[in-house]
Parts: structure tokens; C-alpha cells; sequence
């Protein structure tokens, strides 16, 4: 009964909820007291320190020592906080972009120092003291995490917006990293990047939660603007990055980010979807290829070599006869008391000044318009390599 009327009360116990442990104490004293319940002190002691254990375990993933459990409950939280994305096979881009900037603001209030209660020394001080520490570290990765997340999908936002709108996120698939399917998913045949060749403010650590195969958040779009950018870049593309993707903050979002990272991520988008998205993403691109709109981006990652020229290649007309708001960076949770970050959404759009740079020598050709004469073009490296242009699924080929 003890233990029924504990776990009863723990939804009372939790710091979200505002009423503190010593509170819920003298509350079952003196409720024990008007009606008789029979329950000594150091059985109520018990309760309570039993509705602190289980406060506790609701919590207990933001201070698992594997940071990357702390992030697959940070990430099952998308759609309670957006309801576009309980139906998944529903769910568009942009409805996905709206998660994440929702989810940057969840984080935002976050409090290590209060998600974890003690009463009467269960659990000990050094045991609480473990808790907030590992959630300090955990909140702040998936911080950083979502914060990644969010200049990817503001990015295909941005990319659609200006060239034709919205599409199902199924289109890229971007977060199912299902082996089979793997050469099938946008950004497959993107770049990845040694230690040695990533900025010098780049978390390996969270560069190899989107690189690895073995990851459960793996996503090779995001882990080649990670490894390209670096934090400072991503830092300045947050600023554009905000739902819902306007037409205005689409154009500078596009025009901080790095060209030669614009340009496999868009052509590949374009193959994705099909050539209903060719011509337009094809003209935004020679647009943003005129303005040479090109920034250093620390540590040169040598991009030049990875991603090869592309050209055009005669095909058989059969291949493609089927084709058919952000929350301002959190800062990182430091060692001190974490004061909770309130979201800063719709912040005013500013141009990006940037130098104008060489564009990179590894041009991509032209994609095929969708004339009759140009419906037998592909694609392909500048190897001779000859893969087939998959356009009714999300196949890619950069």
C-alpha cells in the first residue's frame, strides 16, 4: 500500500511540475494526520524518497553515461512537440523542419540542475551530483545535435521554397538508415572527412554520430555540412534557419552557406525528386553560381578532390521514362548553474556579407531540362562511371 500511494504521488514530486520534495512530505503528514491514515514518519519518509527514485528514472536517460542514449530520447520527443510528424508516412520536409526548431526550444529550457531530486540523502550527493553532471554533457550534445539538424533541413527548406515547394520527407529519407536501402538515400554518395580534414571547431564525437553505419542517427547530408562548416559556420546559418522558411530568409540562408556544399546537396535533391525539380534547381544554382558566393570555412577539407566534375552522358530514354522556425543557438551547458534559454524565434533576416571567392574548379554540369531532346541526359562522374538515375525513388547520384 505504501508503495502504491509512493508511486501515486511521484507525478507530484516532479521538479516540472514546481512542488518540491520537502513539500510532499509535510503534505502526506499532514494528510495522514486529518484523516487517520496510519502511516508513521519513517514510512512517509519512504514514500517520499520512493517518488524521488521514480522522478529520477523518468529522467534517467539525460544522465545515461552513452550520450547517444540521451539523444534517442530527446529525438522520440519530435511528435509530442509537433503533431505533423505522429504520421510518419505523412510527414513533409517542412514539417520536419518545424520539429526540430521546436525541439532546439525544448532543450532551451532545460535545467540540469533541476531535472534530478534528492530527499533526506536518497540518492546521496555523490550520486546526484553524477546525474547532473552526465545530463549537463548529454543536453549540451543533443543541443549541438539538434542544432546540426537544423541548418540540414533549413537548408532543403530553403532549396524547395525557391524552387517549387514542398515535398514528403520519404522524398529523402535523410534519418532511416536502413542498409538496404542505403545507396537509395539523399547524400549517399556525399564526401566524408578524416579527422585530420574537419575544422578545428568541429565535436568528432558528433561528427561520427551522423557518419557511422552503426549509428541510429546516422545521416550523411548532415554529416557533410558538419564536416564542411564547422560550429562557426553553423552558428551563422542559424540565423537564417528559422521556421517557417520564407521565400526572404530562404535567399540568405542559401547565400551563408558555403557553394561547394549547395551544390552536390541541391543536384542531388534534384535527381531525388525527379525532373519536375531539375530546370528550377538548376537555374537557382547557376543564379548563386554567378554571384560566386563562396566562404573560407577554416581548415581546408578538400573538397575539390572529393567530389568529382560531372558531366553529361547520353542514357537510354527508358531510365527516366518513369520519373513522376529557429529557436538562436543554446549555448553550451557549462560546469556552472545552467540558467534555461528562452527561444528566440522569427528573429529579423540580415543579409550575409561575404567576400566573393573562386568557385571551386569541380564544376557540376548543367542538369538535364526537361525537353525532349535533353530527356536521354544523365549524370554521371567524370570517371566514366555510367549508374543508372534512379528518379522514382530517393536514389541519388552526386
Amino acid at each position: 500500500a505504501d508503495r502504491a500511494l509512493s508511486y501515486s504521488l511521484a507525478a507530484a514530486a516532479m521538479p516540472t511540475k514546481g512542488m518540491e520534495l520537502t513539500d510532499l512530505f509535510t503534505g502526506m503528514m499532514n494528510a495522514n494526520q486529518a484523516f487517520d491514515l496510519d502511516m508513521t514518519e519513517p514510512k512517509v519518509v519512504k514514500a517520499v524518497q520512493r517518488a524521488a527514485d521514480m522522478s529520477n528514472r523518468t529522467h534517467g536517460a539525460f544522465c545515461d553515461e552513452d550520450y547517444i542514449v540521451s539523444v534517442d530520447s530527446v529525438w522520440g520527443l519530435l511528435p509530442e512537440i509537433t503533431p505533423a510528424l505522429r504520421e510518419k508516412k505523412m510527414a513533409t520536409v517542412f514539417d520536419y523542419h518545424q520539429g526540430v526548431v521546436n525541439l532546439l526550444s525544448t532543450l532551451g529550457t532545460l535545467d540540469p540542475n533541476t531535472l534530478f531530486v534528492s530527499f533526506r540523502n536518497v540518492p546521496g550527493r555523490a550520486e546526484l551530483n553524477s546525474f547532473i553532471r552526465n545530463a549537463k554533457r548529454n543536453i549540451n550534445f543533443a543541443i549541438n545535435y539538434t542544432r546540426v539538424k537544423i541548418v540540414t533541413m533549413a537548408i532543403l527548406s530553403a532549396l524547395l521554397e525557391l524552387t517549387g515547394g514542398n515535398i514528403p520527407m520519404a522524398f529523402v529519407a535523410v534519418d532511416e538508415p536502413v542498409e538496404s536501402n542505403a545507396e537509395k538515400r539523399l547524400g549517399a554518395d556525399l564526401p566524408t572527412f578524416a579527422a585530420e580534414e574537419l575544422p578545428q571547431d568541429c565535436d568528432r564525437r558528433l561528427y561520427d554520430t551522423f557518419v557511422s553505419r552503426y549509428s541510429p542517427h546516422q545521416s550523411p547530408v548532415s554529416a557533410f555540412i558538419y564536416g564542411t562548416m564547422g560550429e562557426s559556420l553553423i552558428d551563422v546559418a542559424l540565423l537564417y534557419s528559422d521556421y517557417p522558411m520564407t521565400k526572404e530568409r530562404a535567399n540568405n540562408l542559401l547565400e551563408s552557406v558555403p557553394f561547394e556544399i549547395l551544390q552536390p546537396i541541391s543536384m542531388g535533391l534534384g535527381m531525388t525528386i525527379g525532373v519536375s525539380r531539375w530546370e528550377p534547381i538548376e537555374d537557382l544554382m547557376d543564379d548563386f553560381s554567378s554571384k560566386k558566393v563562396s566562404m573560407s570555412f577554416g581548415k581546408s577539407t578538400g573538397l575539390d578532390d572529393k567530389l568529382s566534375p560531372v558531366v553529361e552522358e547520353d542514357l537510354d530514354s527508358k531510365t527516366i521514362a518513369n520519373t513522376g522556425k529557429v529557436a538562436a543557438a543554446a549555448p553550451p551547458i557549462k560546469d556552472a548553474p545552467v540558467t534555461p534559454v528562452a527561444p528566440v524565434m522569427n528573429a529579423p533576416v540580415a543579409p550575409v556579407s561575404v567576400a566573393p571567392n573562386p568557385i571551386p574548379t569541380a564544376e557540376c554540369a548543367s542538369a538535364p531540362a526537361s525537353t525532349p531532346e535533353n530527356k536521354t541526359k544523365k549524370y554521371t562522374a567524370a570517371t566514366g562511371d555510367t549508374k543508372p538515375v534512379e528518379t522514382g525513388c530517393s536514389c541519388v547520384l552526386l
